[in-house]
This record gives C-alpha cells, sequence and structure tokens, in this order.
C-alpha cells in the first residue's frame, strides 16, 4: 500500500492553523509542521497534536518557501524514507476530504505522474473583489499544465531526484520545480476534483499589487536562470506593452496635441486596444464559465495588474543587472 506524507509550513496562521489540522485529522499519515518564527503558539499547537516540527532559524538566513518545503520534505524522508507521496500545504488551507485517497489512486494508476493538484478555492470569495480575484485565479485549465502552485501532491522519489524547491528563488519556486521535473520526463496534471480551501485574507488593493508583482519577479528570474519559455518571455513583452509603451504613446499624442489636434488620434487608438483587450480577456473568462460580473472584473484587474507585474519585472532587473 502507497505511503503518504504531508508538509504543512506556516508563520502565525493562528486559527487559519486550527482549520488546517482540522481538515486533516483523520489522516493516519505522518504529518511534518514547518515553523518559521510564529509567536501565536503554533508551535505548541503542532506539538499538541503530536506533528513532526521543524523550527526554521530565520535569523541568519531569511524565509521562503522553497526553504520551508525543502525542510518538511526532508524529515519526513528522515523518519520514514519509504514514503512515496508528499502532499504540500500551506498553514492557511483546508484540505477536502476526499482528495488525498483520490491524489493517491491517481498517482497508483499513472507511473509517469509526477505532480498532482486540484481545485483550490478561496474559503471567503466575498470578502472582497481580491478574494473573489484569487479563487477566479486558482480556477485554472484542466489536464496536462505546465506548471502549478504550491498546494500539490508530488512523487516523492520525482521530488528527491530533481533536488527539489530551489532555495535561492525569492518566488516563482513552483515554476522552477515543475520545468525540472517535466523535463525528468513527469508529467504535471490539474485535477478538476476539489483539492481544499485557502484563506489568503487579501482585502487591500496595496495586498493584491504586491501578490502581483511577486509573479512579474519570478518571471523575471526565470528567464534570468535560463528556463524562460517562450510564454515567459510573452508575459515580458505584454507588460512592457500594456504597461509601458502603450502609456508613453498615449501621453506623447496628447503632449504634441498643442501643437496639432491630429495627434490627439494616439490617446483615442491606445484607449481602443485597451478596451479590446478587455474584451477579449472577458470573453476567454466568460467560455471558462465564469459568470459576467466576475468575467468583467477579472478583465478589469488583468490589465490594472500589467503595472505592478512590470514593476516586479524591474525590482528583479535592477538587482541583477546594474
Amino acid at each position: 500500500m502507497s505511503k503518504l506524507g504531508i508538509v504543512i509550513e506556516g508563520f502565525n496562521e493562528g486559527d487559519k492553523f486550527i482549520r488546517c489540522l482540522e481538515s486533516l485529522e483523520k489522516e493516519s499519515c505522518l504529518i511534518v509542521y514547518v515553523d518559521s518564527g510564529s509567536t501565536d503558539g503554533s508551535l505548541e499547537l503542532a506539538e499538541a497534536r503530536n506533528l513532526l516540527i521543524v523550527n526554521l532559524d530565520v535569523s541568519v538566513i531569511p524565509f521562503n518557501c522553497a526553504r520551508a518545503r525543502n525542510a518538511g520534505f526532508d524529515k519526513l524522508m528522515e523518519v520514514d524514507p519509504s514514503i512515496d507521496y508528499i502532499q504540500f500545504i500551506d498553514a492557511d488551507c483546508e484540505m477536502d476530504i476526499t482528495w488525498l485517497q483520490y491524489a493517491v489512486e491517481q498517482f497508483d494508476l499513472d507511473s509517469t505522474l509526477g505532480v498532482l493538484c486540484g481545485r483550490l478555492r478561496e474559503k471567503y470569495r466575498n470578502l472582497s473583489i481580491y478574494a473573489r480575484l484569487c479563487d477566479m485565479e486558482w480556477n485554472t485549465v484542466v489536464g496536462e499544465v505546465e506548471t502549478c502552485g504550491g498546494i500539490a501532491m508530488m512523487r516523492a522519489s520525482v521530488f528527491k531526484s530533481v533536488g527539489g524547491f530551489n532555495t535561492n528563488l525569492r518566488a516563482g519556486e513552483e515554476v522552477e520545480l515543475c520545468y525540472r521535473i517535466k523535463n525528468s520526463g513527469y508529467r504535471i496534471v490539474r485535477s478538476e476534483a476539489e483539492m481544499g480551501l485557502h484563506d489568503a485574507s487579501i482585502v487591500t488593493f496595496s495586498q493584491w499589487a504586491g501578490r502581483i508583482s511577486k509573479y512579474g519577479f519570478a518571471t523575471a528570474d526565470s528567464i534570468f536562470r535560463g528556463l524562460g519559455d517562450s510564454q515567459k518571455l510573452r508575459y515580458v513583452f505584454r507588460a512592457l506593452l500594456w504597461a509601458f509603451i502603450l502609456p508613453i504613446i498615449a501621453l506623447s499624442g496628447l503632449i504634441f496635441s498643442f501643437l496639432d489636434t491630429m495627434f490627439l488620434a494616439l490617446p483615442v487608438l491606445v484607449s481602443c486596444l485597451y478596451v479590446v483587450l478587455g474584451l477579449r480577456i472577458y470573453t476567454r473568462r466568460r467560455r471558462h464559465g465564469d459568470e459576467v460580473r466576475d468575467s468583467w472584473l477579472y478583465a478589469l484587474f488583468c490589465i490594472i495588474g500589467k503595472w505592478p507585474e512590470l514593476k516586479g519585472m524591474m525590482v528583479f532587473w535592477r538587482k541583477n543587472l546594474f
């Protein structure tokens, strides 16, 4: 019978961590909790539940998710090297009661499966427009995919053979890991099965924009490390086009309109291009099954997100190229 291990990483998640553990109460597999300096009693809670514990020292080496997840994996392998599959989960998430058994069965049936993830939903979807955006963002294409998020089940032998997560990455460690897993000949699959709930607690624009900036940073980082396929290069071009080049053209048209009103055609043309982009995104989300209101919301913030995305890329380039 296949063995499953679970790695939970967290920092001061409070009641979220309690709900996470409650969702795993019926599981008899080994569970390791990786803490990064919590002061809210999370360690004591983990001890009371008899979990394996890794208390990361972040005083010298700064925390990142890659380091925490690797530490959790190493602890599980130390205690039981025969574990076949690892479920990674954050302490602000709750596992669906049927997911773990379903995922293990899929791995047992398919020896080419390296990573499997399912439908992750935002627990408080209506808390804010940003929570709704997160929920929609996680509703990705079903089937074989290029990458997954950090909440996923992985084949332990594959994770170990490729060296785990890259701890040098500040963001985008899942993308980079999936790149190596696919290159080693294994598939990454996103199932339509319910995987769990996530409580992002994103209620402000700055929180949302910061999250998008991390994506931009991760995209630039992956390209810098030679992992930039044509899709990532297109992300960079789109961010430059929509958040820099077109605004410059529109602003130039406004400035030169004082000399000749014909230049006013430039900002009008640029505005039309943004409208066309919004309509394309809206249509795609409607085909994906989203409601009208959500599709318009997603389209609007996809456009707005070009600016924080470009900001994240520029932060990376400034730190690494200059």
